[in-house]
Order: structure tokens, then sequence, then C-alpha cells
């Protein structure tokens, strides 16, 4: 959409400059309209808290279900919300060839 706004905390100095090489798109030029939303987005914070609860029960919903399904190795997600399975017992059960083909 072209309304990014967004800032990183990286300890590792060294890496500081491939950081903000990456990173410039966030904050070089942002449209004055996209920097008054930001800070009113963030002055909603019983509203952020809800989504906050909101992503806090459906990887609980993930966590549990998702091994009921036979996904028994997942990788919990630390701070974002992918959430990655192990397919390949899966494979064999239904004879798919890849993971491409497992979810088709």
């Amino acid at each position: 959409t072209g309304w990014r706004v967004g800032w990183m905390v990286v300890k590792d100095k060294s890496l500081h400059p491939a950081m903000e090489a990456l990173l410039q798109n966030f904050f070089i030029s942002v449209p004055t309209l996209a920097q008054l939303a930001a800070v009113t987005a963030l002055d909603c914070e019983e509203e952020l808290d809800g989504h906050v609860a909101r992503y806090r029960n459906n990887l609980r919903v993930l966590l549990e279900g998702l091994p009921a399904a036979g996904f028994d190795r997942l990788s919990r997600p630390d701070g974002a919300f992918y959430l990655y399975c192990e397919v390949s017992s899966l494979l064999s059960l239904t004879k798919a060839p890849d993971s491409l083909a497992l979810c088709s």
C-alpha cells in the first residue's frame, strides 16, 4: 500500500549498516499522513491489547490443534505470527511427493 512506517532494534552494531540499507524504505520520505496515522495507531492501547490477546489465543489454538491433526513437529513462534510445521511424516502417509503436493 505504500503506507510503511517502522523501526527495528538491532543489538549487534556490526549489522547496523546492512540493516539501515534494507530498512530505508521504512523511514526515508515517509508521507506526513502516514506518520500521523502511525502516531494515532500507537495511541490505541486498549485496541492493541485486544489484538495481542486474540493472537495469543490463536497461537494456543494452533499449538493444541496442529499436533492433534498430525503435525506433531512444529516450531513455536517467538515474536511473529509464523508457525512452521515438519510435514515429512505426513508425506509418506498421503503419498504426496513434496509439501506443495501435500497442500494441494
